[in-house]
């Protein structure tokens, strides 16, 4: 490791990443340290090995020991989006212990395939100054009373398989999201509410959307065939009122408030972030929405949940290869192990 910093030193490199482990996961701060004095002036992260220590606190500290610059981490998991909760815990516990010109912003950049609506982007939900939508938790299937638990839900993207969203809701239980959308440009949008249905089980969820004050869909979960999206023609950048009301009577797995955006508009809004940043982190690959058993989906390079072609689908290919004319270091996060780079190399 300290000849490769050492060429990358030689080679006029801005930076480094690296991570140094004891056999027992926990941060090797003495043989960390001595690369960052090795790597200096180069900028020194310590990469995702971090992940795999057994106490992430405890890790924590011992990487601002040894120097580093900056931290790269999913949270201890392989799903960054899944541990956006623990990540903001170690940001407040690092404080500006680590750089305190260190700053993450985020932009959805793309959808996963062309045609295929994805999670309404937590960046385009507002709550005042917070990203995300408030949630009104009710533990009545009524959405009556005072709610048990209100928070802000940075994306309405929950898998309630076999799980409530939060302790003491019960069986029965409602959920209440309002705030603002705001769209990253004008242009042609469609709104999804997807409803994860049981196929055997006695009863279904209802909802309703609500967009400007307008009841724009609505399902009483009675099974029978509803439309579950809104076409809309924005002709600007304004933010709009939006709520959206779950009532959980039944057996049903899931909610999701998914959008189709203007893809230029995605993607410009992504270089836009890319533009500010020193290093860029593009999650880019699939998922169980995209490639799964028995799914009813046909879009480019998908049939039916199974896969056509190992490339990367058509529009992350394209916000990778706009990305690159940036010319800025890459951090790539591959969330499927089958996919081919030939394309985006």
């Amino acid at each position: 490791m300290r000849r490769q910093v050492e060429k990358a030193k030689k080679a006029g490199a801005a930076g480094i990443a690296f991570g140094v482990l004891h056999p027992d996961g926990r941060v090797d701060v003495v043989r960390s340290r001595a690369l960052v004095e090795l790597a200096y002036p180069m900028k020194a992260t310590f990469h995702r090995a971090f992940d795999a220590a057994p106490e992430l606190s405890e890790a924590l500290e011992a990487v601002i020991q040894t120097g580093a610059d900056s931290l790269l981490t999913s949270g201890g998991k392989p799903d960054v989006l899944t541990r956006a909760d623990a990540i903001a815990r170690l940001r407040k516990q690092a404080g500006d212990r680590l750089p305190a010109s260190a700053r993450v912003t985020y932009a959805q950049g793309s959808a996963l395939a062309m045609g295929l609506a994805v999670p309404v982007a937590r960046t385009a939900l507002q709550t005042g100054s917070d990203e995300g939508l408030l949630g009104e938790y009710f533990s009545n299937p009524a959405l009556e009373g005072k709610p048990i638990v209100t928070r802000v839900d940075r994306r309405i993207d929950f898998d309630l398989n076999r799980v409530e969203p939060l302790p003491r809701l019960g069986s029965a239980y409602s959920i209440r999201w309002t705030g603002e959308l705001k769209p990253p440009a004008a242009g042609n949008y469609s709104l999804h509410v997807k409803i994860d249905r049981c196929f055997d089980c006695k009863g279904h969820d209802g909802y309703r959307l609500w967009v400007d004050g307008n009841e724009l869909l609505e399902d009483d979960g009675s099974g029978k065939e509803r439309e579950d999206a809104v076409m809309l023609e924005w002709k600007d950048a304004r933010t709009h009122a939006i709520r959206l009301e779950l009532l959980h009577t039944g057996e049903d797995e899931g909610i999701h408030l998914e959008w189709g955006a203007p893809a230029r508009a995605q993607l410009d809004e992504a270089l836009a972030q890319a533009r500010q940043a020193d290093v860029i982190v593009a999650t880019v690959g699939l998922s169980p929405s995209l490639e799964g058993e028995a799914l009813g989906i046909k879009v480019p390079g998908f049939f039916g949940g199974d896969r056509e072609t190992l490339e990367l689908p058509e529009p992350q290919r394209k916000l990778l290869a706009a990305l690159a004319t940036l010319h800025k270091p890459i951090v790539l996060a591959l969330r499927s192990v089958s996919t081919s780079l030939r394309q985006v190399a």
